[in-house]
């Protein structure tokens, strides 16, 4: 285990890709799009994210942060592809993107 952290740190392993998307429920719609990717998953570093900032948070005015995102409580997808070799980098990182953009574009989602 510390081997491969080393090798995060050095930068020698990560081979991925990341996207984010803005739901402002989980819906069914959500649900099932992610039921439907994480079969695919083929790297066990992959990892489907989700928060939820609310409260004081939303509070904030948008003009008053540097946050480039909006201020409304909704959660936050991150969908991170990660693989200790380039060979799957590819379909793990459009996997990624496939399940992300399709969560972005249901009803109440957008894309980061």
């Amino acid at each position: 285990m510390w081997a491969t952290a080393r090798r995060l740190e050095e930068g020698d392993f990560a081979h991925g890709y990341d996207k984010g998307a803005y739901l402002e429920d989980q819906t069914d719609e959500v649900i099932e799009v992610i039921t439907e990717h994480a079969p695919r998953k083929n790297s066990p570093l992959s990892v489907l994210l989700f928060y939820r900032p609310d409260g004081a948070y939303s509070e904030v005015d948008e003009d008053d942060t540097a946050f480039g995102g909006g201020r409304s409580p909704r959660s936050m997808g991150f969908f991170v592809g990660l693989c200790p070799h380039p060979s799957c980098s590819r379909q793990n990182g459009s996997g990624c993107a496939r399940c992300g953009t399709r969560c972005a574009r249901t009803r109440g989602g957008s894309a980061t």
